[in-house]
């Protein structure tokens, strides 16, 4: 029994190290907390596989309890979206299920006693062996992979794409989850589980690809959105810029007609008449010119774009701006949200006034 539980902690133990050591920055609670934790979560598992062997329960079916109990500390101390949990959980668990296959494949070959134990401790210093030998290459891509799935940004597809892996997992277990019998371990088994740790390579492979190619078309249409909406607002300003520009050179036509007419009044020596032309004629000029409110082009044809519509519905527009030059986010993502901003609060004015 001793043999057994010291067969386990030699098998769990290192597990912790390759699930935690890609989410030292990405922890909850600091790194004393989280060993803590996991040390009480091990020492949890390890009574309770003592309890149950004790009372004479297979094995195989204790270490089970190992799947959901680790998986508690994972998603407690890892600060991250539970589907992203989820996707590389999945992939730490397929590693101890290589290491612990090829292990007990391994011993067998060695002992060459069909009798022994796979829970013995040869078994024990084998996983280490093999833990030593291939975990700096399987945590080097399993620091590049949770990397990657930390910079992509798509909770509703990480919601759903750890099932993937998970099912390939399942399916091996279903397969080759084997009772304390040295007879059903032999080569077919050994690469089977070899094989889902390639599986899971190939699928994490393409499954990451495939949502950041979908992230990237995404972010592809938000920006081309972005640009159009940006484009249509410059596009008002530039007509409004036009009807400015012809209303100036109809108002310079007008003026020389005025200057025709007081200069008329003038030499007639007629002030009164002078008079009441000029306040008349001062009266019908317009009195909103163009405004320039910022020195960012783009910025200020969305602002000026607004003032027109909310001077046109008769609501009353302060904009005091600083004269901006570069935005700090994106200058399309800037115009957009400025501009529904200000959309809303003119839709809502004319709503309010009944004018909409």
């Amino acid at each position: 029994m001793i043999e057994t539980i010291c067969n386990q902690l030699a098998v769990t133990l290192p597990i912790h190290i390759f699930c935690y050591a890609p989410f030292l920055n990405h922890l909850r609670w600091g790194k004393k907390i989280t060993v803590v934790l996991v040390a009480a979560i091990e020492a949890i598992y390890i009574l309770l596989f003592g309890i149950l062997l004790h009372d004479g329960i297979s094995v195989s079916l204790i270490q089970l309890i190992a799947i959901p109990l680790f998986g508690i500390p994972f998603f407690m101390a890892v600060e991250m979206e539970p589907g992203k949990i989820m996707f590389l959980y999945v992939f730490s668990f397929s590693y101890l299920l290589a290491v612990r296959g090829t292990a007990s494949y391994l011993e067998i070959i060695l002992s060459k006693d069909s009798g022994f134990s796979v829970y013995s401790w040869q078994g024990s210093i084998i996983s280490l062996i093999l833990y030593i030998l291939t975990m700096p290459f399987m945590l080097r891509y399993f620091r590049k992979t949770a990397q990657m799935v930390i910079e992509t940004h798509a909770p509703h597809v990480w919601q759903k794409a750890w099932l993937l892996p998970l099912f390939n997992t399942v399916i091996v277990l279903l397969f080759t989850y084997y009772p304390q019998s040295a007879s059903q371990i032999n080569a077919r088994f050994m690469l089977t589980r070899i094989l889902l740790i390639i599986c899971m390579f190939i699928t994490y492979y393409f499954v990451i690809n495939s949502i950041n190619q979908l992230q990237q078309r995404i972010t592809a249409e938000e920006h081309a959105r972005y640009l159009k909406q940006l484009t249509d607002l410059q596009a008002a300003q530039y007509h409004l810029l036009q009807s400015r520009i012809e209303e100036t050179r109809q108002a310079r036509h007008d003026l020389r007609q005025h200057l025709r007419a007081i200069q008329g009044y003038i030499d007639k020596g007629n002030l009164t008449a002078l008079a009441s032309y000029v306040q008349a004629y001062g009266e019908s000029i317009p009195g909103e010119a163009l405004h320039e409110y910022c020195r960012n082009y783009a910025v200020d044809s969305v602002l000026s774009f607004y003032a027109e519509r909310a001077s046109a519905a008769g609501i009353l527009m302060k904009i005091s701006f600083c004269p901006l030059s570069d935005t700090i986010i994106p200058e399309p993502e800037f115009c957009v949200l400025l501009g529904n901003l200000l959309e809303n609060a003119v839709d809502a004015c004319c709503r309010q006034n009944g004018n909409a």
